[in-house]
């Protein structure tokens, strides 16, 4: 190999690694990504404001009429939360922890009501206010996985079907019957 080609070719590489810096720099520039380790990635490559609102309600109007309703009933008893993920209620025991199987049954799942002790704030009663979104086959299947859920895990859930009218006395009896079944 005579000078005149090493040289050539040291040209070539020297031309090939300078192409390439520039060609990082345009990507780095375009992308405005100079640090990844600043802020989230995700928001580097996200020029816009993220497409999210605000909800003008958080419960529906049959929900918030129950849901005044149950205020008037446990009084200043219980606590009352709506829209509880199951996940956050019901855990899996410590010899199941890593099986994920259990973890994702429950993820995504929640509940109507959870009453709750005023001192600790713990789980006493959960309420699931069912309407016609439950007559079909996969919700029925998804109703009755929480039912054994919840019974296994010694948390009673009460089930009341949408009306246009609550009686607060059958509601204060449903809800005793529930407590007094499961703490005697």
């Amino acid at each position: 190999m005579s000078i005149i080609e090493i040289s050539n070719f040291t040209g070539m590489i020297i031309g090939f690694l300078i192409l390439a810096w520039f060609v990082a720099k345009l990507i780095t520039r375009f992308f405005n990504v100079s640090n990844f380790n600043e802020g989230n990635i995700e928001q580097k490559f996200y020029r816009e404001k993220w497409p999210y609102k605000k909800k003008d309600y958080l419960l529906s109007v049959s929900e918030r009429k129950f849901y005044e309703v149950l205020k008037q009933v446990v009084d200043d008893q219980w606590l009352i939360f709506s829209k509880v993920r199951v996940a956050d209620v019901l855990v899996a025991p410590r010899e199941h922890v890593y099986n994920k199987t259990f973890w994702y049954k429950i993820q995504a799942k929640h509940i109507d009501y959870l009453l709750c002790t005023t001192k600790y704030v713990s789980p006493v009663l959960a309420i699931e206010l069912d309407g016609s979104s439950h007559d079909s086959p996969k919700a029925e299947k998804n109703d009755e996985f929480k039912n054994q859920a919840f019974e296994d895990a010694g948390l009673p859930l009460l089930r009341i079907s949408r009306a246009e009218y609550y009686d607060h006395t059958r509601l204060k009896e449903l809800i005793g019957e529930k407590l007094n079944n499961f703490t005697s």
